[in-house]
């Protein structure tokens, strides 16, 4: 017997389904300007989920092939506010985001750092603001020294909270959180013929440079206003002062600034630095040099520097003893309104006086 083996066909039918392509998603993006208008904004790249678009000339940026879905949108634009929100995807046709960015607000910290105490200028202080809550697309860390003056000035900071952090040898760190907020230019003053010790002042802030607005700012915040708004100049017309070192210009060629609108509230930060300091105790003994014996009743002063400086007396007793109980050293010692230190080095100056003593 022959067995035959053969093969059956069976007809198939396959159902093939078509998707849709994600239909495309325009962002029009505009900046909010002061006077409640808005005008579009050209070259900002908008970021959706992973993948982004620059706007054009129009300010609309084009997305293709987005796939229905919920996604992180964010624009980072330097000068304006962070802008970052989530949306919603849908299938088939969408319409156009309409997005505003507004302008990141500056303000300048400014301000002095005192020695706690004595109240006496700080200076060499670093001061760093690290941004806890900054709504401008352009912040970090920001930094600067106290002068010799104390003074400290950061411009053009993004307003917002930040985390202060200061430091100087032989103080205690210094940190705590605050807010910088844009200064109120509704406060102006004019000023005429503005002087420094009785002369024009000159058109420069140093000789010769930062010349203009940079030495009427300087005028300005002396008076206790942010900045000057605008100015106007007179060409050679000598003698000014220069207002940093008040050097004289007495040539043909000195300018003066003769007006100024001074507009903006300075706001200034005084900040206080404890000093670093320990305890101690010290006893004294006060001796006839030839014979050896007590002496009572001598006075005796401590000093960094004798006259300068003055730390603390004391008086001895019957035995010639006396005793400074509470001393303060320490490597910052700066002398109070009195000509006084509260903290004193290690090595001090000890004045001796006594009835029928030289």
């Amino acid at each position: 017997m022959r067995t035959i083996a053969g093969l059956m066909l069976l007809p198939v039918c396959v159902a093939v389904a078509w998707a849709e392509a994600p239909a495309p998603l325009p962002v029009k993006l505009f900046e909010q300007r002061t006077e409640g208008e808005r005008s579009p904004l050209a070259n900002v790249r908008v970021l959706i989920g992973s993948r982004f678009a620059t706007t054009d000339s129009a300010g609309v940026a084009l997305f293709e092939g987005i796939p229905a879905g919920s996604y992180r949108l964010s624009v980072e634009q330097p000068d304006y506010q962070r802008l970052v929100q989530q949306i919603q995807l849908p299938e088939g046709a969408r319409q156009a985001l309409d997005l505003t960015l507004t302008p990141a607000a500056t303000a300048q910290w400014s301000g002095r750092v005192e020695s706690v105490g004595a109240g006496v200028p700080v200076a060499g202080v670093s001061l760093v603001l690290t941004p806890l809550a900054v709504a401008s697309a352009l912040s970090g860390t920001a930094h600067t020294v106290s002068s010799w003056d104390g003074r400290f000035e950061i411009n053009d900071l993004p307003v917002g909270r930040y985390q202060l952090h200061a430091t100087a040898p032989g103080y205690l760190a210094y940190s705590r959180a605050l807010d910088v907020v844009a200064s109120d230019n509704s406060r102006q003053a004019v000023y005429e013929a503005p002087q420094i010790d009785g002369v024009a002042l000159d058109l420069c802030r140093e000789w010769g440079q930062n010349c203009g607005k940079p030495a009427a700012d300087l005028f300005c915040r002396r008076q206790g206003f942010l900045e000057a708004g605008d100015l106007r100049v007179e060409k050679d017309t000598p003698p000014t002062r220069i207002i940093t070192s008040n050097a004289l210009c007495e040539s043909g060629g000195c300018d003066r600034i003769s007006w100024i609108n001074c507009v903006g509230d300075l706001q200034q930060q005084v900040l206080q630095l404890q000093p670093e300091s320990t305890r101690v105790a010290q006893s004294l003994e006060v001796v006839d040099r030839v014979t050896g014996r007590a002496i009572a009743g001598a006075r005796v002063t401590l000093a960094e520097n004798w006259p300068n400086g003055v730390i603390a007396e004391a008086v001895s007793d019957s035995a010639g003893r006396l005793r400074f109980p509470a001393l303060q050293i320490g490597d910052a010692n700066p002398l109070d309104g009195a000509g006084r230190v509260q903290i004193s080095r290690r090595r001090v100056t000890a004045r001796v006086e006594a009835t029928n003593y030289e």
